[in-house]
């Protein structure tokens, strides 16, 4: 059986750049948005790169169109460039999970059900909406230009649509957020029935707005200690509600997981086209990672003049591979084998593995597996911390 990859498409505008967004994306208000060039270059990268022997020995698992927000493309271009992929891939991509990112901003007004459904039609068969908040008063602090009602109205079309399967993005731990604030976003996303549920602490990123203002200060979190609060009783009734959690931040109902973030958790290749994407060749070792120009008007220049935009890339050799196979396993719930142990690590590794495992089972932090290295329901609140420790034990 060949190995498997997945295809992001990045599409970089937003109608507003949201403060605590690190992305690459822009906002509508400073760029032209050029759909058409842009769409062409999209489909001209994903050419270049499906007729090369690299990956057209993989088999496509999942497509993903992310963002920026995707969904204020046509959805002429976005079954353009699914017909593009399944011409060069030679894959019938309707059996594949095809992921559309969209924000209630942009698909929650009395048109948006029948471009929904032209999305539909056209080979999309997920949605991923970035509800974040149901809190009028959050959704402003964290900048969103949507309304709690945009998020009803938009599962609704999502439905009308014919859309049966869709995730709610949330994002928790703003500053002066209560945990029965918490709580109550997490009912009512629940109550509109999605198979997933994606829940995020607010993070603070360097380069954000958000960023900039605490290094003058500012206190936009809540603490370490209710943010940890927040997560573990989130996972508690999420998973009374069906909801089982597969990675750190991500919730599904039974066969709902998402399949292209499953394959990133697995190390496995994918290709991202567009403006700032990374892409990442894992077939032999050492792996090979690249990533594209960033800005996208020179992302379209590079590729109409080369068929390609890369800015920069870098080789993984096998320490490195290590580091991320511990980096990306202990993230998921189902963590990793030792069979899987074996085949990564020395001897020498191996034991230091095991004998940090039994510190961290002792402390109620890991799982008490003969066969498997899986972080405990309530490691999961440090797990970053966790993660790092095994890293720093080889």
């Amino acid at each position: 059986m060949s190995e498997a990859f997945s295809i992001y498409l990045h599409y970089p505008w937003c109608i507003t750049k949201c403060p605590y967004c690190d992305f690459n994306s822009y906002g509508l208000d400073k760029f032209t948005q050029q759909e058409k060039e842009y769409v062409e270059a999209l489909a001209l990268e994903i050419e270049h790169y499906l007729s090369s022997a690299n990956f057209c020995n993989l088999e496509l698992k999942s497509i993903f169109f992310g963002g920026g927000t995707p969904s204020l493309m046509s959805a002429r271009s976005v079954e353009f460039l699914l017909k593009t992929i399944e011409r060069l891939s030679k894959t019938n991509i309707a059996k594949l999970e095809i992921t559309l990112e969209a924000n209630p901003g942009s698909i929650s007004e009395p048109v948006s059900a029948e471009k929904l459904k032209e999305f539909n039609d056209s080979g999309i068969n997920r949605i991923s909406l970035g509800a974040q908040s149901f809190s009028e008063n959050k959704l402003t602090q964290l900048g969103r230009v949507h309304l709690p009602n945009d998020i009803f109205k938009s599962v609704e079309n999502i439905t009308l649509a014919g859309f049966n399967n869709f995730n709610l993005d949330l994002i928790f731990g703003c500053k002066g957020e209560k945990f029965e604030d918490w709580m109550l976003d997490l009912n009512q996303a629940i109550n509109l029935n999605p198979k997933h549920i994606s829940a995020y602490s607010l993070t603070i990123e360097p380069g954000t707005e958000f960023g900039r203002k605490a290094r003058k200060g500012f206190k936009l979190t809540t603490s370490e200690e209710e943010m940890n609060q927040m997560y573990l009783e989130a996972s508690e009734k999420l998973a009374k509600h069906g909801f089982e959690r597969y990675e750190i931040s991500n919730y599904a109902k039974v066969g709902c997981e998402c399949t292209h973030n499953q394959l990133y958790w697995s190390g496995d290749s994918y290709l991202g086209v567009g403006a700032g994407a990374h892409s990442f060749l894992s077939s032999e070792l050492p792996s090979h990672r690249w990533w594209n120009i960033p800005g996208p008007e020179d992302y379209m220049k590079r590729v109409q003049e080369k068929g390609i935009a890369i800015s920069s890339s870098e080789e993984i050799d096998l320490d490195k591979s290590k580091l991320e196979f511990l980096f990306l396993k202990l993230r998921t719930a189902q963590g990793f084998s030792s069979d899987q142990l074996l085949s990564v690590f020395d001897n020498t590794e191996i034991e230091k593995i095991k004998s940090l495992k039994e510190n961290l089972v002792s402390e109620g932090l890991m799982q008490n597996s003969k066969d498997f290295f899986q972080i405990s329901p309530s490691g999961f609140s440090i797990a970053d911390s966790i993660i790092e420790s095994f890293a720093e034990s080889l």
